[in-house]
Parts: structure tokens; C-alpha cells; sequence
């Protein structure tokens, strides 16, 4: 037996309409990538240029925007059946998608070694982990992906500071 109130089916209607929001701010943050990839090469002489990165996150986080409003068109359905939001999960959201777009306008300032560490930790530190470990894998991790992307001939921004 259902026992909703009608001011919870409210807020669970509410929460799917945030959540299309947050779907087409990352996919709208998602685009903007894609735009920008456009001031660099997509490849060069050596393989993958700089632009590479850029167009496939862009079209991967389009895909996953374009996701996340199909499962929220699929949970508005379902609202009355499921429980109301984990509160502060807006806030998240919010924090996340902002984050993205910080460190998108922050890369071609400060580099991508920079941006990719102050980014994951940001998230790591926003979805519950510890100081340790966000600061070991922000560091791992960015450096990691650098140098596989250098490997691979991909030239990453460098930033104003050469880092």
C-alpha cells in the first residue's frame, strides 16, 4: 500500500524537475566543450591533437545529459512509488555541475595537470572521502591521465604557469 502524502508526490515532483534542470546544465556544459574544442586541432602530425580530449568528453557528457533527462523522464512516472530525495542531494548536484563548469573555464588558465587535481579534489571531497585519500588520487589521477595522454601524443593544456 502506497502511503505518499500529497505534499511528498510534491516534492518528488519537484526533485525530478531539478533534475532535469541539472541534466540540461551538464549537457549545456557538455556543448560548451564541444565549442571550445573547436580552437584546437583535433589531430596533427603525430596522431590526436589537443581538440581530441575536448570533442570526446563533450560528446560523452552530451550523451550523459541526454541520459539523465530520459531517467528522470522515466522517474517522473514513477513518482509517486519511489521515496522523496536524500536531503542536500540538490546542493550536490549543483556543486557538481559547477565544479565541471569552473575547471572547463579554469583549463586553459591554469593547465591541465592543475584543474584535473583541484577538480577531483573538489568531487572526492564533495562525495564523502577522506583528506588522504582525495589528495592521493586528485594527485595519482591527474598526473596518471597526463601521462597517458602523453604517451599517446595527445598535448594537453599547459596553462600560464607551464605546470
Amino acid at each position: 500500500m502506497n502511503r505518499s502524502t500529497p505534499s511528498a508526490n510534491v516534492s518528488k515532483l519537484s526533485a525530478i524537475r531539478f533534475q532535469r534542470s541539472a541534466a540540461l546544465v551538464f549537457a549545456s556544459v557538455s556543448a560548451y566543450f564541444l565549442y571550445e574544442a573547436q580552437t584546437y586541432p583535433y589531430l596533427d602530425e603525430t596522431g590526436p591533437g589537443a581538440g581530441f580530449f575536448a570533442v570526446w568528453i563533450g560528446i560523452l557528457g552530451l550523451v550523459v545529459g541526454l541520459g539523465l533527462l530520459l531517467t528522470a523522464r522515466s522517474l517522473a512516472t514513477e513518482a509517486t512509488k519511489n521515496d522523496p530525495p536524500v536531503p542536500g542531494s540538490r546542493v550536490t548536484i549543483a556543486l557538481t555541475v559547477a565544479a565541471l563548469a569552473l575547471a572547463a573555464m579554469a583549463l586553459e588558465t591554469f593547465g591541465f595537470r592543475i584543474t584535473a587535481f583541484l577538480l577531483l579534489s573538489v568531487l572526492l571531497r564533495l562525495y564523502g572521502s577522506s583528506w588522504g585519500t582525495t589528495l592521493t588520487i586528485a594527485l595519482v589521477g591527474s598526473l596518471l591521465v597526463f601521462f597517458v595522454f602523453q604517451a599517446l601524443h595527445v598535448r594537453l593544456p599547459i596553462g600560464a604557469y607551464g605546470i
